[in-house]
């Protein structure tokens, strides 16, 4: 009998040591086809969103540039003042919409411009990190993706789920 106990735990003790990486590999296999879905899947949202957007552009017959971040822009009034820098301090007004045309922000509902740090404010990724295009003066448009807005969850208050977000904004001149 202890023969026979002996022999099933040498058996299972070696099926599982060899069978370990077997498993492991398999579950890494698993993990690395899973990472590899979750990429084609935002591959596939990312063209779409920008099918929604060019569409959307090419609508209201805006001439915009796309930026490497998939932000699109256009500068409409130029300004003759200094160009934005990182950390300097301006003032702007602003309104935030929806692709449909409902307005979620604005600078007006305020009652006065918003004063901002340009990289340390609450702004939007891909505004903030686009600020550099303008000056003083400027007024422009921005078309933020949702990866570049607010993201998969919104901003839990008036911007949906993976919304686009149009920006139009005024760099208020000193």
């Amino acid at each position: 009998m202890y023969k026979s106990i002996f022999a099933v735990f040498t058996i299972t003790l070696l099926v599982s040591c060899f069978g370990s990486p077997n498993v492991n590999h398999t579950h890494e296999q698993q993990k690395q086809a899973h990472k590899e879905a979750l990429v084609e899947v935002n591959k596939q949202l990312l063209h779409d969103d920008m099918a929604v957007i060019e569409n959307y552009i090419e609508r209201r017959g805006w001439k915009m540039t796309m930026t490497q971040t998939g932000v699109w822009y256009q500068i409409y009034t130029h300004g003759n003042g200094a160009a934005i820098k990182e950390k300097q301090t301006i003032r702007l007004h602003y309104t935030v919409e929806l692709l449909d045309g409902t307005r979620c922000y604005s600078s007006d509902a305020d009652g006065k411009p918003k004063e901002i740090t340009v990289g340390q404010a609450e702004l939007v990724p891909g505004l903030c990190k686009h600020m550099h295009l303008l000056k003083r003066g400027d007024k422009a448009r921005f078309v933020l993706p949702p990866h570049m807005a607010y993201g998969i969850t919104g901003d839990s208050n008036k911007v949906p789920m993976r919304a686009t977000i149009v920006y139009d904004i005024e760099i208020i001149t000193e």
